[in-house]
């Protein structure tokens, strides 16, 4: 059977909890009234807002088992730490959970690189982690024994949503992805389904390419765009003196700067 990933959660504390109240109380992170799991995701940064939404429907479900007498009579407490989406953070975080706060378990990561750099703390420590939300193959290609995936691989979702847009009469596809480890598992996936012909061209960009991206656009659809004029100079020139009046607050110019720095390409 396959359990979505509270679920999960819930299960792997049932069990833990049935092995005894002597046993549970010489672990980590449970009390006679209370399990302490702990969380290290992006809840400020550049995925700030889907990860409020995960937030929020996982301090949901631990409310209401909470309310209905929790694990055990346990409580459930779920201690969050901001890692800003970044690697390095993220296992720094994991390492004050464990090391500091002595959570059981941890729980939902966000992020590829990021749960990776967590893996080598789940042994060292012997600490569970619980759902990862991604689905790169790197975490299904090895058993690892603290490690709960409950999450599809990301090739299996794109080769599966290939194969749903040829049923509903699309046979041209173009696959659009990010060249690290994330878009070559989607590329992996819709590669599959290449040899049924779905696909009609496939076309490598470096970064940035602007024609490139063009010709991605245009070549699979065979689509032409009409470009027009919208503004003259002078009035966009006119429209630039208005944007450059506007006042921007010093929160909104650091976005910005952040969102640059983060578009530029490593060395």
């Amino acid at each position: 059977f396959r359990l979505g990933p509270l679920s999960a959660l819930k299960f792997t504390l049932v069990t833990i909890a049935l092995c005894g109240a002597g046993a549970l109380w010489a672990e980590d992170g449970v009390t006679d009234s209370r399990i302490l799991i702990g969380q290290t995701v992006g809840v400020t940064g550049q995925i700030a807002a889907p990860v409020k939404e995960m937030m929020a429907g996982a301090n949901a479900y631990f409310e209401a088992i909470n309310k209905a007498g929790g694990v055990n009579g346990r409580k459930i407490e779920l201690r969050t730490l901001g890692d800003k989406f970044d690697p390095a953070l993220a296992a720094a975080n994991a390492d004050v959970l464990i090391k500091n706060d002595h959570v059981l378990a941890l729980f939902q990561s966000r992020g590829t690189p990021h749960t990776e750099a967590i893996l080598p703390l789940l042994a060292a420590n012997k600490v569970p982690l619980i759902a990862p939300s991604t689905g790169a193959m790197v975490f299904h290609q090895d058993t690892n024994r603290y490690l709960f995936n409950v999450r599809a691989k990301y090739q299996d979702e794109v080769s599966k949503a290939v194969k749903q847009f040829s049923t509903i009469g699309i046979k041209k596809i173009s696959l659009l992805y990010v060249d690290d480890t994330f878009g070559k598992d989607g590329l992996a996936g819709g590669l599959d389904e290449a040899a049924s012909d779905r696909f009609l061209a496939q076309i490598d960009l470096g970064w940035p390419d602007r024609d490139g991206e063009r010709r991605m656009l245009l070549e699979p659809t065979d689509q032409r765009l009409d470009l027009a004029n919208v503004l003259t100079p002078l009035e966009l020139i006119a429209a630039q003196r208005v944007a450059v009046e506007l006042p921007v607050g010093e929160k909104v110019v650091e976005l910005i700067l952040e969102l640059v720095r983060r578009a530029l390409p490593e060395d």
